[in-house]
């Protein structure tokens, strides 16, 4: 009798662990669906990938913040553009020159602009500085003067807009500073 019950617990046991690698087997494809329909990977990165500055579609973000603040206390602000005017031309060169070149304007921008203040690389040779709504217009001189100084020898191109006097939503924003280049 002691025989048969060892056989018993053996089949019982063999049963169970078949039955128990299946469900979690099964559980796994539900997750690994689960997982795969939700992703959250974005099909699009935030930031660009040669500078690491945020691109339009984060800039965009970026001012749309902006503007809800500004709104409320009733402030302005203003975004600068820039355009390497070589770039193409350095671009045919080679795409290492063309990357040095890109990286050299962002890290221009960066070491002349606030900690508050954001830079973007809009596309391949434009550039869009956020100055949040503490620069008065009067005083936009100063970071302009630090700008030039830091990208003096770069063929650049400058204009800039202000919110709520030029345009009042992110894209007329951008759109509107970029047109004037």
């Amino acid at each position: 009798m002691e025989f048969i019950s060892i056989e018993y617990m053996l089949f019982v046991t063999s049963a169970l662990f078949v039955m128990s690698f299946l469900y979690n087997l099964r559980q796994r494809k539900m997750l690994h669906k689960t997982i795969s329909e939700k992703s959250t990977t974005p099909d699009e990165p935030f930031y660009d990938l040669v500078t690491d500055l945020p691109n339009r579609k984060n800039i965009e973000i970026i001012i749309n913040e902006n503007i809800k603040v500004a709104s409320r206390r009733n402030k302005t602000f203003c975004i600068l553009a820039l355009k390497a005017l070589d770039y193409f031309e350095i671009k045919n060169d080679s795409i290492e020159n063309s990357n040095r070149l890109s990286i050299d304007i962002a890290d221009g921008i960066l070491s002349s602009i606030r900690d508050e203040d954001t830079a973007a690389r809009v596309s391949q040779d434009e550039y869009i500085v956020v100055f949040n709504e503490y620069l008065e217009i009067e005083n936009f001189d100063i970071p302009m003067d630090r700008i030039s100084k830091a990208l003096k020898g770069k063929n650049i191109r400058y204009s800039y807009i202000t919110y709520p006097d030029d345009a009042d939503t992110a894209e007329t924003l951008i759109n509107g500073v970029i047109e004037k280049l």
